[in-house]
């Protein structure tokens, strides 16, 4: 591989990619753990991990050159991932070139959409139970705008989405006004109503006390936030219900495509609600056209790895990829359930809750299979998790938890209402 000189500050992420050369062009798919293990060997020093992966992504690029090169090599790097793991498939799809002027003219048939839309809310009452939109009564910042708390003449508690750039985030508000006006679900949060007013682009919901999820896994050092045990696991099984719902169930048959803590809001219960569908798509339509480019995706895999993310979450306190990152035993690709034992949350610890806090690794583990044909769906999680705790107990007898748990299958209808 050549030498280096011992000199560390010499040792910056260029003359490490160098040096590493012959192991990305003999494994494109080398773990940056083993790159830094490599380098302290080597040299007895340790890099930082975000040196070793900046040196990894610099020796890529030497060795398979700018994006055309690296799509000619990409039969041949796919042919080492195989070699790694015997038994694997690979399956190359070919999509048309993104083309500019497609995403104009779809862009353009989404604002006509959105004309054709009347609206249900009037801008002066929203504008009311906000005191103008005041600073003051804003509950979180994302990227499509603001979201605020108010109150009606009625004294309805809503949040209101205002959106901050009405042209960037048509398709986002048309997703949401399509999917989330529609469907009825008891874990997913529904669209009270909207308003298209000139530029103003404005959506309301329902507001819920607890917020989002991600404040109670991570609070501030401030905060005395915990939830329980039982609390954790009704999340976990209301996420999974509801994306079983939206793939397998629902006319719409949606993915949701931004599943984690943030998406998920938790009512006066600790019931969840999914939010935050404006990256959702619809399967598998098998439309090339600009808006089906925009609307459609082949499958829900990536929902389900995103939960299994979800419930590394609230059974660690961390998503799986930290894990990994931290984690000394990450050469293999399929995650080992066992590895991730030491990592359960201090609040879980000493409860007698550790074997379930386990079983539910478990199915994470399942979800975040590198390859999406090897993970299951999300009818075969739900299922699997709710006869799980249905032959253990009643979620724990907690009371701000549900004790009913009822798998389903594509036939059952019964409990989820479509309006």
């Amino acid at each position: 591989m050549g030498v280096i000189s011992q000199d560390h500050s010499k040792l910056d992420s260029d003359t490490v990619a160098e040096a590493i050369r012959p192991l990305v062009e003999t494994d494109p798919s080398i773990k940056v753990k083993s790159i830094i293990g490599e380098v302290q060997s080597r040299f007895n020093y340790t890099i930082s991990y975000r040196k070793a992966w900046l040196a990894k992504q610099k020796s890529i690029a030497k060795v398979f050159g700018d994006w055309e090169e690296s799509f000619q090599a990409l039969p041949w790097w796919l042919s080492v991932i195989v070699q790694k793991m015997p038994g694997s498939v690979v399956q190359i799809e070919t999509r048309p070139l993104y083309n500019g002027n497609e995403e104009a003219q779809g862009n353009s048939q989404i604002a006509l959409l959105l004309e054709r839309l009347t609206s249900t809310m009037k801008f002066e009452e929203l504008n009311d139970a906000k005191d103008g939109f005041s600073i003051n009564n804003a509950i979180g910042f994302g990227k499509m705008g603001i979201m605020y708390k108010g109150t009606l003449a009625n004294g309805w508690h809503l949040a209101i989405k205002k959106l901050t750039d009405s042209q960037q985030f048509g398709r986002q508000v048309l997703i949401e006004i399509r999917i989330l006006g529609k469907l009825r679900h008891r874990n997913i949060v529904p669209l009270l109503g909207f308003c298209i007013d000139n530029d103003e682009r404005i959506l309301v919901y329902p507001y819920f006390s607890n917020g989002r999820l991600s404040k109670w896994l991570h609070p501030l050092e401030t905060e005395a936030m915990i939830l329980t045990w039982p609390q954790r696991i009704n999340i976990a099984l209301g996420v999974a219900r509801a994306l079983s719902w939206l793939h397998h169930l629902c006319n719409l048959h949606v993915v949701h495509l931004n599943i984690c803590s943030r998406s998920i809001l938790l009512d006066k219960n600790f019931e969840p609600k999914l939010s935050n569908f404006g990256d959702a798509k619809f399967l598998n339509p098998n439309n090339h056209e600009s808006l089906g480019m925009s609307f459609y995706i082949k499958d829900g895999k990536k929902d389900v790895y995103d939960f299994g993310n979800v419930i590394f979450e609230l059974v660690t306190g961390k998503l799986y990829e930290e894990l990994v990152e931290n984690s000394c035993n990450n050469a293999n690709l399929s995650p080992n359930p066992s590895s991730f034992y030491s990592a359960i949350d201090k609040f879980i610890i000493g409860e007698g809750f550790e074997s379930e806090a386990f079983m539910l690794i478990k199915i994470a583990c399942e979800c975040v299979q590198p390859f999406p044909e090897q993970r299951p769906t999300m009818v075969q999680v739900y299922n699997k998790m709710s006869s799980l705790w249905e032959e253990g107990h009643e979620l724990c007898g907690d009371s701000n938890t549900s004790t009913r748990s009822e798998s389903f299958s594509a036939t059952d209808r019964d409990e989820f209402v479509e309006l």
